[in-house]
């Protein structure tokens, strides 16, 4: 398969997000190109479907190193730890996705939605992989039509049903431990203020070492580490709701804009900047 032509990336090398507006809801699409960038140990709030094209390198997922290879697919569940390094002589090169649980639930039932856990992060199906690239396509048009947001829903049910698995909850996190469960909660509640280890540790009443421990072995990722990533994902909010960054930055516990920016772009490969584009495009596609 060549995904390479099939993908319609951009001529220049980079990274272009677009924000698409169906009449399911919104959905993020975004193309790489040659884009040598490092994603750290995150994690994301949405679900991460794409193909890869030339290029790209190796995502680390579960203590596992994965090779994303021409024409693999990329699918990672909300909230799965992950990293993403490229190759050294080429960038990363391929079209994604990005459809929130929020988006699936609306779009399917309980009973339709089948399975939406995807315990490997990359893997072989050329005939999927073609479906993805042609549906990514016919919903970058300038006004999508009915058909685009029909190969969607079909793509999604698809992958489920095909790499998917019925999680028994919330994927890794299901074996947490009470106290990693109060701090995630208590991180999520206090995410604008400044939170100290010691602080966390007593409200979860276990030792500050106890709970590093064990919060890195449930989440994937130390307490400062997920509270940037909550951070970040509600500036995003913001931001696509017409928030300025400076704002965004002060309402979400960033010292100033430039730390926002420096954090978003290091987790979500693209600048606040960006995702304000993306967003003004999607309004322009709707009128």
């Amino acid at each position: 398969m060549n995904v390479a032509d099939a993908n319609s990336l951009d001529a220049v090398a980079g990274a272009r997000l677009d924000r698409v507006e169906l009449s399911i809801g919104g959905i993020d699409l975004v193309r790489f190109r040659d884009y040598a960038h490092s994603f750290p140990r995150h994690s994301h709030d949405f679900f991460t479907i794409g193909v890869f094209s030339t290029g790209n390198g190796r995502i680390g997922h579960r203590g596992t190193s994965w090779s994303a290879d021409d024409g693999s697919i990329l699918a990672v569940s909300p909230e799965e730890v992950h990293t993403a390094e490229p190759r050294r002589d080429r960038g990363w090169t391929y079209t994604a996705m990005y459809p929130t649980p929020d988006f699936v639930a609306r779009a399917f039932s309980d009973e339709e939605r089948g399975s939406t856990f995807f315990p490997e992060p990359i893997f072989h199906d050329d005939d999927l992989a073609k479906r993805i690239v042609s549906t990514q396509r016919a919903l970058m048009e300038p006004a999508p039509a009915l058909d685009a947001e029909v190969m969607l829903l079909d793509v999604l049910r698809t992958l489920g049903e095909r790499h998917g698995v019925r999680p028994t909850g919330r994927g890794h996190l299901v074996t947490s431990s009470r106290a990693v469960r109060v701090a995630r909660t208590y991180l999520n509640e206090h995410f604008t203020s400044p939170v100290k280890l010691a602080e966390l540790a007593s409200v979860c009443d276990v030792s500050p070492y106890h709970l590093v421990r064990s919060f890195r072995d449930a989440i994937g990722m130390p307490p400062h580490a997920y509270l940037t990533q909550i951070r970040s994902n509600h500036a995003r909010d913001l931001i696509l709701r017409g928030v300025p960054v400076s704002t965004a930055a002060y309402r979400c516990g960033f010292a100033d804009q430039s730390h926002l920016t420096r954090t978003f772009k290091r987790i979500f490969g693209v600048t606040p900047g960006a995702y304000v584009l993306a967003s003004r495009r999607a309004s322009t596609r709707g009128n």
